[in-house]
């Protein structure tokens, strides 16, 4: 209370003959400008107001000697010689208005100076009389107790970042505090504490959003709520990235009925992690108390997506009822909503709720039989949603998680009857536009009597490309498999063949692609709009072998991009409903040992002659142009010493930290990770020497290509295809792989390769030794190419894979299995 009483003032005027003491420094330390005399001598003051102070006693000096300590500038501004001096600073300080005038410019200093300054370092103090002690120990040891004058050199004030770093850990420890202690006295006590501790902080460095942050928990603490809610908006403003912030602006706000804004900022909260499943918690009670749904689309969306990589969503244990509750809100019948957001975004909220709830099963370590315990659940949820579309988008989660469950109990029969079930479900599901189904039955209809075949591309929500189609190529690029379909399909149309394309192409790409070559043709179509029963000569399932679901002709196939696992049953499936599955390579093939030798096709990934590109092939120029979950940590590890060696190295990254390169790593380490992850890897892209391009279009790419040397491809990887390796190639870059084995990687590099003769066979970060070999490699490969020895090596290399790998030497090979 004292000092709260203090730092409520604005100036702090000291008294004459015996100046404050205790209090002076108090008043410092509470940010408050101290006006005071330099001594004041009594026997001096019959001359006058103006009269000049003797050197006066020290209880006249201290407050002077308080602002010496801490700032000579600060002292020449606040000490006053005389009477007269002191009454003409007064006048000065206190202006118009103090809150408005100099008193407002000098309190930031003043709070700087106390951070920076060590005369209120008592921790410094207290090393400083320790030493004093302990050499005053020592000289006395040494010479048999004689008296000597002992001087030692000062030490060093506090680092200022150390006393802010102190500042905020001590207020992170009274908050615990605080927290423990309930709603006390003491408690509020701790609590104001830490608030001018962190005043003085926020003053002096209004850019410290943590301390602003802790401040405004303080504020909270201590039941000032609207100050919290001040301070935590400002430390918002400085810092947007941090969702602790939101939550607890949320919680600011709540308290205050608030209720519509701190749902907003709980929502940003999670949207800044997903994670928070507290916060999730939280956010749909809110929600569900106060009506506010608006947000309930964009919270759905969030959960949903945990849901996927199996973070524990609600209190860290899948409280699948409360959620499936919250779906149904608000009633169907209800007008407040509507206004707001519009039926269809709470249609779309309670089907992607409902999604979630057969996703939640799937990774729930409750559910010891997944079966049962989803039949009970879903039939739950068909009752409560039957007079609403979503009925149809539960009766296809039921067949997801069927399809799930059945796979984890070897019930592969099961699981690809529901498979099949959920396509169909999911396409009748479908409310493509009247224009796109306009568009599908123009196409059909201009369908010539043969060679025609739809290449149908869904990917069930799992897409890495979204919105992809001909001219992604001159944009951002385009993945392998989707690259693989724009042009398998231009080469079809040159051979004559009609071809439909349904895939999700962004509407500028929808109909006729400009630039497939007759006497056939290649249609952009959207796959919601599909006719199975119009259908063409050929089907051909792009990835997923359950879209044969939607073929109602004789000649399906499966264009496989992807390794999956080879049972045996979809040997059997393959035999019974599928003409044959085509491969885009020989190792690809070989992983399914079982499957009919007459069912399979290897039809490769290929280029065309217009990406061929001729470069200068610098020897000290290395490329990296594929997903970077694929091996590029290993080459920037490795990359100081691959520099240390080669000075002038240059390495050119290319690809991008897509939603398909996050999907793939929470597969495989968890979602929480990425973020880390990605900072860790964008930190060792900002080495020297490292360019990062990102997403480039492909007459980019190729010519980044043709001016590197080397391609680096240190893979543990089983890709299948590796288009990005066959343009390496084929630009001139000669590839340093890892030869992994389980991947398509040693048959197309093949005797190119210049990487270590020994394959990699386990991640690069389990072979040390291995590493050392390849960055060898790296180098070695570089010197023979400045000394003219690759020249031979890489030519032969180019035209090879030039002739070899064709698009349209791939579509003959479609064509021959299509007229087998």
């Amino acid at each position: 209370p004292h000092l709260e009483r203090i730092g409520g003032c604005d100036i702090f005027l000291d008294t004459y003959a015996y100046g404050a003491h205790t209090t002076a420094a108090d008043a410092l330390w509470a940010g408050i400008p101290l006006l005071t005399l330099n001594g004041y001598s009594a026997g001096k003051v019959a001359s006058g107001p103006s009269a000049t102070p003797a050197h006066g006693p020290m209880s006249s000096k201290v407050g002077a000697s308080l602002l010496k300590a801490l700032d000579d500038d600060l002292a020449s501004v606040l000490v006053a010689s005389s009477v007269k001096e002191l009454e003409s600073a007064f006048e000065l300080l206190k202006g118009p208005s103090a809150s408005e005038g100099m008193v407002k410019r000098l309190r930031p200093y003043i709070a700087n100076q106390l951070l920076r300054g060590a005369l209120y370092d008592s921790k410094g103090k207290a090393r400083d009389v320790t030493r004093a002690l302990q050499a005053m120990w020592e000289v006395r040891a040494q010479t048999a107790g004689e008296t000597w004058y002992i001087s030692t050199d000062a030490v060093g004030t506090t680092g200022w970042g150390e006393t802010v770093q102190e500042t905020v850990t001590d207020a992170e420890n009274v908050a615990q505090q605080v927290l423990g202690m309930g709603n006390s006295t003491e408690a509020l006590g701790v609590a104001g504490s830490a608030l001018r501790s962190l005043s003085r902080v926020t003053t002096a460095l209004p850019e410290e959003h943590g301390a602003a942050h802790l401040l405004g928990v303080m504020h909270h603490l201590a039941g000032q709520y609207g100050d919290a809610e001040r301070v935590l908006r400002a430390a918002i403003a400085q810092h947007a990235a941090e969702p602790t912030y939101f939550a607890n602006l949320a919680t600011a706000l709540h308290i205050q009925g608030k209720t519509r804004e701190a749902v907003e900022a709980l929502v940003l909260s999670v949207e800044l992690d997903g994670t928070r499943v507290g916060d999730i918690d939280r956010v749909l009670q809110w929600i569900h108390v106060a009506g506010t749904y608006d947000a309930l689309p964009r919270i759905l969306s969030i959960v949903c997506s945990n849901a996927e990589f199996g973070v524990p969503v609600v209190g860290g244990v899948l409280d699948v009822d409360s959620l499936a509750h919250a779906a149904q809100l608000p009633p169907v019948d209800s007008t407040e909503y509507r206004p707001r957001v519009g039926g269809a975004a709470l249609d779309q909220a309670r089907c992607e709720v409902f999604e979630l709830l057969a996703k939640a099963y799937i990774f729930s370590a409750e559910a010891q039989d997944p079966k049962s315990v989803t039949d009970f659940k879903i039939a739950i949820g068909l009752s409560a949603f039957a007079a609403s579309r979503c009925a149809g988008v539960a009766l296809a989660s039921l067949l997801s998680v069927r399809m799930t469950a059945d796979r984890r109990l070897g019930q592969e029969h099961a699981s690809l009857a529901a498979s099949l079930e959920y396509v169909r479900v999911l396409h009748a599901l479908g409310a493509p536009s009247q224009t796109d189904l306009q568009l599908v039955a123009d196409t059909v209809a201009k369908r010539p009597a043969s060679r025609t075949v739809a290449i149908y591309c869904n990917e069930y929500g799992q897409t890495h490309w979204p919105g992809w189609g001909p001219s992604s190529l001159k944009t951002s690029g385009l993945g392998g498999s989707e690259e693989a379909v724009v042009f398998v399909s231009r080469a079809l149309a040159s051979l004559g063949w009609w071809v439909e394309v349904y895939n999700e192409a962004l509407p500028h790409d929808l109909g006729r692609d400009a630039a497939a070559p007759g006497p056939g043709a290649v249609h952009y179509l959207p796959h919601g709009a599909y006719d199975a029963s119009r259908p063409a000569d050929v089907f051909v399932a792009w990835r997923y072998p359950m879209s044969v679901a939607l073929a109602s002709t004789s000649k399906v196939f499966v264009y496989l991009q992807d390794v999956i696992p080879d049972t045996g049953f979809f040997g059997r499936f393959v035999d019974a409903r599928i003409f044959g599955v085509l491969f885009p390579s020989d190792y690809h093939r070989r992983t399914f040992p079982r499957l009919p030798a007459a069912k399979g096709y290897v039809t490769e990934n290929a280029l065309t002659p217009e990406q061929f590109t001729d470069g200068a092939n610098l020897p000290h120029r290395f490329i990296y142009a594929s997903s970077p979950v694929r091996g590029l940590e290993t080459v920037l590890n490795a990359w100081p010493q691959i520099r240390q060696e080669i000075p002038e190295a240059e390495l050119h990254v290319y690809y991008g930290f897509t939603d398909g390169v996050r999907t793939t790593f929470a597969n495989q380490h968890g979602l929480p990770a990425y973020g880390a992850w990605k900072a860790k890897m964008e930190g060792l892209l900002a080495q020297p020497g490292v360019a990062y391009h990102g997403m480039v279009s492909h007459a980019d790419l190729a010519a980044a290509y043709a001016a590197a040397g080397f391609f680096l491809y240190p893979t543990t990887y089983s890709e299948t295809g590796c288009i990005a390796l066959l343009k390496a190639e084929a630009m001139g870059a000669i590839p340093i792989t890892s030869r992994y084995p389980a991947s398509v990687v040693p048959e197309i590099a093949g005797a190119w390769d210049l990487g270590p003769e020994d394959a990699l066979t386990a991640p690069a970060e389990q072979d040390p030794a291995w590493v050392q070999r390849w960055v060898s490699a790296v180098v070695d490969a570089s010197r023979r190419a400045q000394r003219g020895e690759l020249d031979d090596h890489r030519a032969r290399m180019k035209a090879h894979v030039r002739e070899k790998y064709t698009w349209l030497n791939t579509a003959r090979k479609w064509v021959e299995a299509f007229e087998a």
